[in-house]
């Protein structure tokens, strides 16, 4: 201290103490003031290895002016936080502040702590010999009602009081449980010498876990250090947790869950537990009873569970498990496991086993000083991998962080061989490896890919670590080949060298590795270098040098017999890889070139055979180029240039143009382009932009219905799209050149107009703007030419909502016509709606009558009513209306076995009578169909059932009713 006179009388200065009690140690410092009737401490730091940071403090102490007067205080604490202080008190520490006066016989004051959401607030009030709290305030995201504690003091000391918590958060002490706890908590305590005696009692009110019900009470009876538990019960739905005794003699646990996803979302099943633990002359004894049915928690599934376990007097420990159909990943195994013996030293058996492997061990389990496994029996058998077994009995040992393995051998079928020893500390740069595998067996099937691996291999490692570690590692194989299945074709390649050895020694790291194929298949080598050096823990060198070189040969045919879809891979060209790379292992830079040359393929599903595919890609530092990629197809090529960046989510840009590049080789559809297309791919999203420009098109079909898909066409119209979010942007211009045309049976018309397709992430949903206009059309319908006035589709927004405006139209001009004057009487066909649902409908100028209409379409003339013109006016309407009608079934009712046509509804005459029909077999004697008047308003439901060979009955519903008998002859 350095204190010096004040005014007013008094004194003060720096104050420095240093702090000890018990296990804890500080300093304090600060400003001191004795002034008359009055004791201050100011911009005082209390300093702490056990807090968190310094604490602040402030406080005062105000004498009385006369005897028997009262005494005064008030103070501040803050920043007070110590070290694993839960976060639920708040982050910014705790702040206290005080008053209180009076005298050693009655006083008074306030109490009030706040951290964060925190706050509690107690009023105190005490005579010489007892004091009573008030407390109330917000506490853990809850509340604490206004409650009371009571204490006594002298020669009898005894506290009593109640606490009111309401919707105590669960996420406050279990972060990923949501919930609240509401309580009643009562406490009555006396103090007879040094020992306290009473109960705690609680009664749980209405809380929630999971938004699950709980309820619950129960009572903990004390006296010194032993206490007992009187019937404490835990309730909710499908849950009950009792337990009740004490450690000293036996403490009773019992607990059912019927259903787990009432207190664990993602869990289900039944669990039933039954168990006492006690603690006598320090030793633990108890049992354990578990059962478990139908168990999930996330990804593990777990069908039934059993265990029992029981620790005696003496240690004696015995315990049994079983689980069936334990779940992960797809992969189901049965587990049984027995232990015997003591907490010193168990027999340890233990079977894993699903429907084609099986492991089982078994050993002694000691544990003194130091932990220690002597393995004794060890088998495992594998269809791929054969049956192994231990050669001879191994130790594992752990004891203060170090891990040892005393020489494990294990032998399998052929010769094949593991043998394994090292030793590692936990934390330090300490230890050894020497393992070797001999003819160890490769069978790995990828089923995404088709292609696997089969053969045998031998490796070698040894290590030593010191602070520096030195590894020797050397393998290769024999007998190995890769196999795959492209198409219903197996094939197979011989690796006739795959081999390599890694040194990393004082000076740095070296690696080299060797891929030969067969029959001059293909070729890789690697050799890699750097002065980096191994230490123990480890840690990426990411700042070191490295330098290395990656040099390959694939040919062509190789390329031909892998697995590619539908695509076929013409057994030519080659592709090389010589490739360089410096800079560091975080950010290598990379320098060389990868080439490919004449290659080629058919893609079935276009008709296309590309040819004399070629690109070069270019180290260039962090990323890769794209040059020179040239394609070609017909008469015309497709060029593209690009590059990949080595970062995060391999972004890269490729951009691609061509002249007259043949993009569709269909027999109903072949299309050739001027492609200009901005490819971006980064941050997880891929956006096309650019425009493509047809050069030739051709719509080709044999009648109105368009082209035909072929029979292994499924059509799913209506199916639910995928809620997957897209992350798919687009912006291409699709325009028509001049040599458009489509050519459809008796449809002839040349195609102009332009489209914008934009996609805009998350949809999935395309969008087209713009219009597709037919020009110079003309329609032939028996011998006749209709010539279309509007031929227009009109997008602006999904494809299937475009609207359809098209009209096309006969002139006729003679005596038999309508027409004052024999003026040109105009009859036509209009097709309105949109795609998804074309509406057809027939025109004419003057207004006529439909039958009218349509014999003005066919024959030039009026209709007649003969029952001959009749007949091939139906015909017509058939081809007419039944076209509109396909176009809404997507051209898949034959390959989905419907039935459509045009047929007479059996009453009525004329074209009225005639009916456009939908029908289908439900069963190979049961037929149903649907029909619509071509040119009236009736509509008919039939069903008919083929009673035998040769009698049928059939009942029909609509705008009249009936039913009939047919007798039919089959010849």
């Amino acid at each position: 201290m350095d204190w010096h006179g004040l005014p007013q009388g008094g004194y003060g200065g720096p104050i420095a103490l240093t702090l000890q009690q018990g296990n804890f140690s500080g300093t304090l410092q600060g400003s001191a003031v004795v002034a008359p009737y009055a004791i201050e401490l100011t911009h005082a730091q209390l300093r702490s290895a056990r807090l968190a940071r310094p604490m602040q403090i402030a406080f005062s102490v105000h004498l009385p002016k006369v005897l028997h007067g009262d005494y005064a205080t008030e103070g501040k604490l803050s920043d007070m936080a110590w070290v694993g202080m839960p976060e639920a008190l708040g982050k910014s520490g705790i702040q206290a502040d005080w008053h209180a006066s009076g005298t050693d016989s009655r006083y008074q004051g306030s109490l009030t702590l706040e951290s964060g959401e925190n706050r509690l607030h107690a009023d105190v009030a005490g005579l010489q010999k007892s004091m009573t709290l008030l407390l109330r305030g917000n506490l853990l995201g809850g509340q604490l009602l206004r409650s009371k504690v009571e204490a006594s003091f002298g020669s009898t000391e005894s506290v009593q009081g109640t606490l009111a918590l309401r919707r105590i958060p669960l996420q406050a002490v279990f972060k990923r449980v949501p919930g609240h706890l509401s309580a009643d908590i009562t406490l009555r305590a006396a103090a007879s010498s040094p020992v306290w005696t009473g109960n705690i009692r609680w009664n749980l009110l209405p809380s929630q876990i999971y938004q699950e019900p709980l309820n619950g009470s129960g009572e903990l009876q004390f006296s010194g250090n032993t206490w007992d538990l009187k019937q404490a019960v835990l309730t909710g739905p499908g849950l009950r947790l009792a337990a009740e005794g004490s450690l000293a003699q036996r403490l009773t646990i019992d607990a059912q869950v019927d259903h787990w996803s009432g207190i664990l979302p993602t869990a289900s099943g039944m669990t039933k537990l039954h168990g006492w633990i006690a603690q006598r002359e320090q030793k633990w004894q108890g049992e354990l009873h578990l059962q478990g049915k139908q168990l999930r928690y996330q990804k593990v599934a777990l069908a039934r569970l059993n265990l029992d376990g029981s620790l005696g007097a003496g240690d004696k420990l015995q315990a049994a498990l079983q689980a069936t159909g334990i779940t992960l990943n797809g992969q189901k195994v049965n587990m049984r496991s027995n232990v015997s013996g003591s907490l010193q030293e168990a027999n340890v058996q233990l079977s894993l086993q699903d429907d084609q492997r099986s492991l089982d061990l078994g050993g002694t389990l000691q544990h003194a000083v130091a932990w220690k496994f002597d393995l004794a029996e060890l088998r495992f058998q594998d269809p791929r991998l054969g049956r192994w077994s231990l050669v001879q009995p191994a130790v594992l040992q752990w004891s203060q962080g170090n891990i040892s393995i005393a020489t494990l051998r294990i032998d399998g079928a052929n010769g094949a061989s593991i043998r394994v020893a090292g030793n590692y500390t936990i934390g330090s740069s300490q230890g050894n490896i020497d393992a070797e595998a001999t003819a160890l067996p490769l069978d790995f099937w990828d089923k995404a890919l088709d292609s696997g691996i089969r053969g045998r291999w031998n490796a070698q490692i040894q290590g030593r670590c010191a602070g520096t570690c030195q590894i020797r590692a050397d393998w290769g194989v024999r007998d190995t080949v890769l196999h795959w299945v492209a198409g219903d074709t197996s094939h197979h390649v011989a690796i006739t060298q795959f081999s390599g050895n890694l040194h990393w020694q004082k000076d740095g790291l070296h690696v080299q590795s060797n891929l030969r194929l067969a029959d001059q298949l293909g070729t890789f080598q690697l050799d890699a270098n750097s002065p980096a050096v191994l230490q123990l823990p480890w840690k990426a060198p990411t700042q070191q040098p490295l330098h290395a070189t990656v040099t390959g040969h694939v040919p062509g045919l190789l390329l031909s017999q892998l697995p590619t879809g539908n695509i076929d891979v013409d057994p030519k060209g080659d592709i090389t890889i010589n490739l360089r790379a410096a800079g560091t292992w975080g950010k290598p830079l990379w320098q060389g070139q990868a080439n490919a040359s004449g290659l080629g393929c058919y893609i079935p599903e276009a008709g296309l055979h590309l040819e004399d595919i070629a690109a070069q890609l270019t180290g260039s530092g962090d990323h890769l180029l794209l040059k020179n990629l040239t394609v070609h197809s017909g008469s015309g090529t497709l060029h593209g240039s690009g590059e990949v960046v080595f970062s995060k989510d391999l972004p890269y840009q490729i951009h691609i143009t061509g002249n007259n590049f043949l993009a569709l080789n269909l027999p109903q559809v072949q299309a050739a382009i001027d492609p200009d297309i901005d490819i971006h791919h980064g941050q997880g999203k891929l956006t096309i932009n650019g425009k493509v420009e047809t050069t030739r098109l051709r719509i080709l079909g044999t009648d109105f219905g368009g082209p035909k898909p072929s029979s292994d066409v499924v059509f799913v119209h209506g199916a639910q799209q995928s809620n997957t979010p897209s992350n798919l942007a687009v912006d291409v211009r699709i325009g028509l050149g001049k040599n458009a045309r489509v050519l459809i049976g008796g449809l002839h018309a040349d195609l102009r107009g332009d489209l914008q397709l934009r996609m805009v992430p998350p949809s999935t949903t395309p969008l087209l703007q713009g219009n597709l206009q037919m020009v110079d059309g003309k329609y032939e319908i028996y011998g006749n030419s209709l010539t279309f006035e509007r031929g227009k589709i009109l997008f602006n927004g999904p494809p299937q909502a475009a609207s359809l405006d098209v009209l096309a139209v006969r002139r006729i001009k003679n005596s038999d016509s309508f027409a004052v004057n024999n003026e040109t009487i105009v009859a036509g066909v209009r097709v309105t709606g949109n795609l998804s649902h074309p509406v057809v409908s027939l025109y004419s100028k003057p207004s006529m009558a439909q039958n009218d209409i349509l014999s003005y379409l066919v024959l030039g003339t009026p209709s007649t009513g003969l029952q001959s013109q009749d007949a091939v006016l139906s015909a017509a309407a058939g081809q007419l209306f039944s076209a509109g009608r396909a176009a809404v079934f997507g051209n898949s009712l034959s390959s989905t076995g419907f039935d459509f046509g045009v047929s007479s509804s059996g009453s009525g005459s004329g074209l009225a009578a005639d009916m456009v029909t939908l029908g289908h077999y439900i069963t190979p004697n049961l037929y149903f169909s649907v029909g619509q008047s071509v040119l009236g308003d009736g509509t008919v439901a039939r069903l008919r059932y083929r009673i035998t060979r040769n009698i049928e009955i059939q009942t029909e519903s609509g705008t009249q009713d009936g039913a009939n008998i047919f007798y039919r002859i089959d010849f």
